[in-house]
């Protein structure tokens, strides 16, 4: 719900699309539950002054997630997250930029620390204890992200095309 509620705002920028205007869309664009939800009003509660708003506020309640349930979620994806084989170095530190952003978002008061977030970087990689170790000295023998992640671009970038020719078992020579 979250990622289809964000490309319609995305698209409403896009356009330049009126309240009114996306409201309607929106509605149009319902199928089954989601028209039903949709269906306690009148539709032009959803075109008049503030219909937007309503209609956003209405599909919240029913399919949205609560505040806990949105950082239960985050904290849970942040934590449980890996980079799985045959998968980038490059896709897996953007999903776990993505993943740190999304949990900040639901949580503000929360830092990471570049020391803590470097090492999480380096564990999450799914690399052997050499390859991490290697990241860790050509990184400047410290935990800094910026180092962390220049080092793994570099030293593993490939690593995952090594994994897809052996099945996902990496070949130690």
């Amino acid at each position: 719900y979250l990622k289809w509620k964000r490309t319609i705002q995305a698209q409403q920028c896009l356009y330049g699309l009126e309240s009114q205007e996306l409201a309607m869309l929106i509605y149009l664009s319902t199928r089954r539950e989601a028209r039903d939800v949709l269906e306690q009003h009148a539709i032009t509660s959803y075109t008049g002054a503030g219909g937007l708003h309503l209609l956003w506020k209405v599909l919240d309640e029913a399919f949205g997630e609560s505040e806990s349930e949105l950082f239960e979620r985050a904290d849970r994806e942040l934590e449980r997250y890996r980079r799985a084989p045959g998968e980038s170095i490059a896709h897996f530190l953007a999903e776990m930029r993505r993943l740190r952003a999304q949990y900040y978002r639901t949580d503000p008061d929360t830092r990471i620390s570049d020391k803590a977030w470097a090492q999480k970087l380096l564990q999450k990689a799914s690399l052997s204890r050499r390859e991490r170790c290697d990241c860790y000295y050509a990184a400047g023998a410290c935990y800094n992200s910026v180092g962390i992640e220049k080092a793994l671009r570099v030293r593993c970038g490939r690593v995952h095309e090594d994994e897809r020719r052996s099945g996902g078992v990496k070949q130690v020579p």
